[in-house]
């Protein structure tokens, strides 16, 4: 199938334009439900990576609007200060899925206030994209197969977030290597690999495999800025990744969670495969089980066996760049012989 290239040229491209030169890694902070704040992600953005939340978060509805200007004054203030380091942009993510009464109310506030980059989930839409393209933003879509991938970008999307195994919260269940190489067979705008990566050297291995960005979610809810109960955080820093569920039972969609949190909810976490799965509402948080989604039954990713502590946002990240500058520059481990022209004869 033919190579989609965008238009402009990739070094033209809007997403260029928002972000060439605001980042110390390349690196997006995900939206995390309930846990992402504005706290958080004006502490990722001054630390040099993309920090995002769920405009769902925002409750009631018309706290969004606050939050978004809290956002953008916190980090004028520093840009005005740091000229030498501007803060990173931020992004709001938007649920599309058609239980999300909301939407086009939230849709209407980034538009106020020029979001620069709007992250969807659970559903493709082009007005929504024309929509943040004509206040000069762009779009990027979380997808777990190619078949979502390309309608994302049939339907408008800038981008791509690659949602692989492993990742935390809703996920899926393609390798890495194979999601991001399939999807470069076609796609050549800008991809942010998603899934168990919780150290700068695998931020650097996400760029290698093709992505352009490393998409970091579970290491974040482990910070003093998220608004995640202290069990939570503690949690993330005690468990690793045979400690993490699969499972659509909590919310209708196949997400990774942690198991000892089922386990406090009072369900054993070996037999997920007995309970009947709910449907999805994004319109009425409190209608899943008795132990809600997110709030009792918590989400993490299985690269939390990194996380060591509890740490400010700042030095999360400090860490992730001071590993992610020492994978650049490391040598191999084994010593390669040269290439030679036989190579290419003996091959073929």
């Amino acid at each position: 199938m033919a190579k989609i290239v965008n238009t402009p040229p990739s070094d033209q491209a809007p997403w260029r334009r928002i972000l060439d030169g605001r980042l110390a890694i390349p690196v997006i902070g995900s939206p995390l439900f309930i846990v992402s704040n504005p706290k958080l992600v004006i502490a990722q953005c001054k630390s040099g990576i993309v920090g995002s939340f769920p405009a769902l978060n925002a409750r009631p509805a018309s706290l969004l609007d606050e939050w978004l200007h809290e956002i953008q004054e916190e980090l004028a203030a520093h840009d005005a200060k740091h000229p030498d380091r501007p803060a990173a942009p931020f992004a709001v993510n938007q649920i599309v899925h058609r239980s999300n009464g909301r939407l086009e109310q939230d849709l209407a506030v980034c538009e106020k206030h020029k979001v620069q980059i709007v992250i969807t989930s659970l559903g493709a839409r082009v007005e929504l994209n024309d929509a943040v393209h004509a206040w000069g933003g762009i779009t990027m879509h979380d997808v777990i197969n190619q078949t979502f991938a390309r309608k994302a970008i049939e339907k408008g999307a800038d981008g791509l977030i690659a949602v692989a195994a492993g990742a935390g919260g809703h996920a899926g269940t393609i390798s890495p290597f194979a999601l991001i190489a399939e999807t470069r067979e076609w796609f050549d705008g800008p991809i942010a690999l998603s899934g168990a990566i919780s150290t700068g050297r695998a931020v650097r291995a996400a760029e290698l495999m093709g992505a352009d960005f490393a998409y970091i979610g579970s290491p974040f809810i482990a910070t003093e800025e998220a608004n995640a109960p202290e069990r939570y955080k503690q949690m993330i820093v005690d468990s690793q990744a045979s400690d993490i569920v699969y499972s659509n039972v909590f919310t209708g969609v196949d997400g990774n969670y942690l198991a000892p949190s089922i386990a406090a909810a009072g369900i054993d976490p070996s037999k997920l495969g007995e309970l009947e799965a709910v449907t999805m509402d994004f319109a009425n948080r409190e209608k899943t089980r008795d132990q809600k989604a997110w709030k009792d039954i918590w989400g993490a990713g299985q690269g939390i066996g990194a996380v060591k502590a509890v740490t400010p946002a700042a030095d999360l990240v400090g860490r992730l760049a001071r590993e992610y500058g020492e994978a650049v520059r490391a040598e191999r481990r084994i010593a390669l012989r040269p290439a030679s022209d036989g190579d290419a004869a003996s091959a073929a």
